[in-house]
């Protein structure tokens, strides 16, 4: 029996969201700086579009520029506002990642951690040295490949399987087929390409 009190809660789906939300505010960058960076950018793509537009239509004919003139005070800011929103997205997802990245190295997160995944009865356990991990299969979602392994989805978090860990393609099959032996019929049902790589295992 622990000395510490043991306590039962209702976890609400929305208010456990909301709560990891708010958490985590403070590992992503401020909207705010994300709008600064699109107005930014938007005016640059307005202005230096009108500019660039301008510019252009002085290097063609007259008869020509009259044509494609007002197209172009169109085109040419539009083109450069998709560009700039783009540009936009990745300081933004950068500014993220580097938040993120100093927020692990805070915690004293190693760069690289070793762990087993094992398919049990009552879940799928990965062991590490951070600790023991184990979903029961209801609350799996769904099998997600990537762009070097796996990801099983969870309500309770994701967890990664890397390519390389599995010996061979083989195993790799017989793995994903004892995981979607184990998972819900939806969940299978929205895992179809680790369905297909399952289905190896019948030939």
């Amino acid at each position: 029996m622990s000395e510490y009190p043991v306590v039962h809660a209702t976890l609400g789906h929305e208010q456990v969201v909301a709560a990891s939300a708010e958490a985590r505010e403070r590992l992503v960058p401020s909207p705010r700086f994300y709008l600064v960076l699109v107005g930014i950018f938007f005016a640059v793509a307005i202005y230096g579009g009108l500019a660039l537009a301008f510019l252009l239509v002085q290097l063609v004919p007259m008869d020509l520029a009259v044509f494609i003139g007002p197209p172009l005070t169109i085109i040419v800011p539009l083109v450069l506002a998709v560009l700039g929103l783009q540009w936009a997205n990745r300081l933004y997802n950068r500014s993220h990642r580097k938040m993120l990245a100093e927020a692990m190295r805070g915690y004293k997160v190693p760069d690289e951690i070793e762990g087993t995944y094992e398919i049990l009865p009552e879940g799928l356990r990965l062991v590490t040295a951070r600790g023991l991990f184990q979903p029961a299969w209801c609350s799996i979602g769904e099998v997600v490949p990537v762009s070097d392994g796996w990801v099983v989805t969870s309500d309770l978090g994701s967890y990664f399987l890397p390519g390389i860990a599995f010996a061979g393609a083989e195993q790799e099959a017989q793995f994903l087929a004892g995981l979607l032996a184990h998972m819900t019929p939806e969940a299978v049902r929205r895992s179809a390409d680790a369905r297909r790589i399952a289905a190896q295992t019948e030939d």
